[in-house]
């Protein structure tokens, strides 16, 4: 029971630490597209603002509006998706933030930032399998020490969970 419970404690502590590495994650969080697209400059315009407003100013319910207006102009744009996404977790909307890193996986495979995003919110939603499966993708690609080090505590404490 002691077990059990020093386990429970580690983890809902695990994942505050991981939910703080997220919304740190954004800063940075650079810009890179694909060769192929190119948004027009006031869809840059808005997701710069809209970016800064998610990893600068922490305000999440203002970013929506023009990280909208970027995916409206630029359909194909997954650093807009991973933006509003992060903003959607941090609003506690999880499935909405699921759905924007789930595009910005599609549009763009080798985002490796989202493979981390899209985990978190697995692990925040109790879906621990493909929680697993996206951490074990970001540490595939990641060299960052720190965003490894926070992917492989939160990979211990699930593969310990499903024991």
């Amino acid at each position: 029971m002691i077990l059990h419970s020093l386990r429970k404690r580690i983890h809902s502590f695990l994942l505050w630490k991981i939910f703080l590495a997220f919304v740190l994650m954004g800063c940075s969080s650079q810009q890179v597209l694909p060769s192929d697209a190119t948004p027009s400059p006031l869809a840059v315009e808005r997701y710069e603002e809209g970016r800064a407003l998610v990893f600068d100013d922490k305000n999440y319910e203002q970013a929506i509006a023009p990280l909208n207006e970027a995916i409206r102009l630029h359909p194909g744009y997954a650093h807009a998706y991973y933006a509003r996404g992060t903003a959607y977790y941090n609003l506690k909307e999880y499935f909405r933030a699921l759905a924007d890193h789930d595009r910005a996986i599609q549009l763009e495979p080798d985002f490796v930032a989202a493979y981390y995003a899209r985990g978190v919110a697995h692990l925040t939603l109790g879906h621990n399998e493909q929680a697993i499966k996206d951490l074990e993708r970001f540490l595939s690609e990641s060299t960052d020490p720190y965003w490894r080090k926070q992917a492989e505590d939160a990979l211990r404490i699930l593969q310990e969970d499903d024991k």
